[in-house]
């Protein structure tokens, strides 16, 4: 778009050549008293021999005129021209290139960017450049969505992390590395409990409420939804019973 405004101001430009040499011509064939048809006259005759003209004391004043007119009609034409983007009738989108995208998006300090090909980097600060930082990688199995996006992201360590790993891949190789840079892991694993972090809640107890409220959320979310309640007598025993377990490790504890 750009080259094609300076095509079309290129043209307007090497027309003021023609303006000024016809200004030129009439300013060497205009004598004082002279009227309009006279001057058409020895104008029309002098375009005969465009180059036997010569400077005159009315050379400045017509060529400032000339020019004058020339840009009024310009500007009259151009005002009332239609813009109707030539070139770009199927539009004027296109692909943005790496370097276009990394420069508009990242970060200057390259360790607080999330990395997202091997070009392209999006700063974590998603209120300079206004951009989701959700992603989303999908792949075929082997494709190298752990190994080539995952992976380098969290060797960055340059934010906290909540990573799910089934295979427990992600925990072994990168583990080491974020523990030597200051990182504390906590794992959540429901398949080999040995190996899952443990969360203690009785240094959060500090009285008979809190113990209560502790054993009403165990049997809440262990009970079905569905499971009918016909004889309350149970759970209240049940929930009486359990009450005393935490009161008293608590009581034991002191």
């Amino acid at each position: 778009m750009k080259k094609q405004q300076e095509s079309g101001i290129l043209p307007w430009a090497l027309l003021t050549v023609p303006v000024l040499w016809a200004a030129a011509i009439m300013a060497y064939a205009y004598e004082d008293g002279m009227n309009i048809f006279d001057l058409l006259g020895r104008f029309t005759v002098l375009v005969e021999r465009p180059f036997a003209i010569g400077w005159t004391a009315h050379t400045p004043k017509f060529m400032l005129i000339g020019l004058f007119l020339y840009g009024g009609a310009a500007a009259l034409y151009l005002s009332t021209k239609e813009n109707r983007r030539p070139g770009e009738e199927h539009g004027s989108a296109r692909w943005g290139s790496p370097r276009q995208l990394c420069a508009k998006y990242r970060d200057k300090d390259p360790m607080k960017n999330t990395i997202l090909t091997q070009n392209v980097r999006m700063g974590l600060n998603g209120k300079k450049h206004r951009r989701n930082l959700l992603q989303i990688v999908i792949g075929g199995s082997g494709a190298g969505k752990t190994r080539f996006f995952c992976k380098p992201n969290l060797m960055q360590a340059n934010c906290s992390f909540l990573v799910t790993d089934p295979k427990g891949e992600m925990l072994r190789a990168v583990a080491p590395l974020l523990i030597q840079k200051g990182y504390i892991i906590k794992v959540f694993d429901l398949i080999d409990p040995a190996n899952s972090d443990a969360f203690n809640p009785f240094p959060y107890i500090r009285d008979d409420k809190d113990a209560m409220k502790l054993v009403h959320n165990l049997i809440r979310n262990t009970t079905p939804k569905n499971a009918s309640n016909n004889d309350p007598f149970w759970e209240s025993a049940t929930r009486s019973h359990t009450n005393t377990i935490p009161q008293g490790v608590k009581l034991c504890g002191r």
